[in-house]
């Protein structure tokens, strides 16, 4: 299922189907963003410590990884900026290629300007201020899901003879 978008355009895709990792320390913020998440489709694991992120994805084959995260920022065992910064450092460890590592929410009570550019100078691509409104998540999500496809397209090729030339 895909959104529809404006004549011409390309629709974004449908987070249905897909693996989203959830990651927030509030029991009553997972279930919501669970629900919200499984009312489109997507196959969700909620996970309330970024310690628990680690370890799932240390011991996952990198062909089980979720195919984005949604994380809170303030966890009470590691933030979320160590969080990503982790993820980060085993996806280049594993030698992910960079159209496929995974995408990252930051989401989080710190909804300043100045709070926007750190989520994002730590390599989130997206922040969103909590409580989170659940079609700017969706909107958010397929954004991200169709920016990641795009980047796992072939490169656009010049003619045969060109390339053959010396």
């Amino acid at each position: 299922r895909r959104a529809q978008g404006p004549p011409g355009r390309t629709p974004e895709p449908s987070p249905e189907g897909r693996r989203i990792l959830v990651v927030d320390d509030h029991e009553d913020a997972r279930d919501v963003l669970t629900l919200v998440l499984e009312q489109h489709g997507a196959r969700v694991e909620a996970l309330a410590t970024g310690g628990a992120v680690l370890e799932s994805l240390r011991a996952a084959p990198t062909a089980q990884w979720p195919d984005l995260l949604v994380c809170d920022i303030g966890l009470p065992d590691i933030d979320g900026y160590t969080v990503l910064r982790d993820v980060r450092a085993l996806e280049a460890e594993r030698e992910t290629p960079l159209g496929e590592r995974i995408p990252a929410i930051a989401l989080t009570g710190f909804a300043h300007t100045e709070d926007r550019t750190r989520a994002l100078l730590a390599g989130f691509q997206l922040h969103l201020a909590k409580p989170v409104d659940p079609r700017e998540l969706h909107a958010g999500i397929s954004r991200l899901l169709g920016a990641q496809a795009a980047l796992r397209q072939p490169a656009h090729e010049t003619s045969p003879r060109r390339n053959n030339q010396k």
